[in-house]
């Protein structure tokens, strides 16, 4: 495992540093920083982190190896060494996600963000929605109409939300609203 890293790492120093174009990384993991040496060799460059919520509690249960604070920290780090940083909130879980907090904890590293709807596949919507009934009865309805009955109103009003609110604050933005 640590030869192909190190093989991915070398491909980038002899083949990428150099080339004259907009290269993006999207990355949910905070060692990216690790990189940082290589990544300001590049004319143009984004790093893309992933954070669906800073409630380390409600992570742990989807996601058990996220750390947000880790994340905040490398975003954080990117910034002070000069790297783009893209805050990719993703997914955004309606109700769940405090994408204020999100925005209000980033907003002085971040260069823009993006916001992604939780789509999901056929196999996930039990997962999720047994999650949701299990901790969140109250949200089971909002997302029984969602994910079965393919009603998408509670999404498009927390989508619509935060295009207003990164309007109102000059927040560079992309919203990504797809309901499978």
């Amino acid at each position: 495992m640590k030869k192909n890293i190190k093989s991915h790492v070398n491909f980038l120093k002899s083949w990428l540093v150099g080339i004259d174009c907009h290269i993006c990384i999207n990355t949910k993991s905070q060692l990216i920083t690790r990189d940082i040496d290589i990544l300001k060799k590049f004319k143009d460059v984004t790093v893309s982190l992933s954070i669906c919520s800073l409630d380390q509690k409600f992570v742990q249960d989807i996601e058990p190896s996220y750390d947000a604070q880790e994340r905040l920290k490398a975003i954080q780090k990117l910034h002070k060494e000069g790297i783009k940083v893209c805050v990719n909130v993703a997914p955004v879980f309606p109700v769940l996600t405090d994408w204020k907090e999100i925005i209000n904890e980033t907003k002085n590293y971040a260069d823009e963000y993006v916001f992604e709807s939780l789509t999901l596949r056929n196999e996930f919507k039990p997962a999720i929605l047994n999650y949701i009934w299990s901790k969140h009865k109250d949200l089971y309805p909002t997302y029984y109409e969602i994910y079965k009955e393919a009603k998408t109103s509670a999404y498009e009003r927390t989508m619509e939300e935060i295009d207003e609110f990164c309007d109102e604050k000059g927040l560079k933005h992309t919203i990504s609203f797809k309901i499978q």
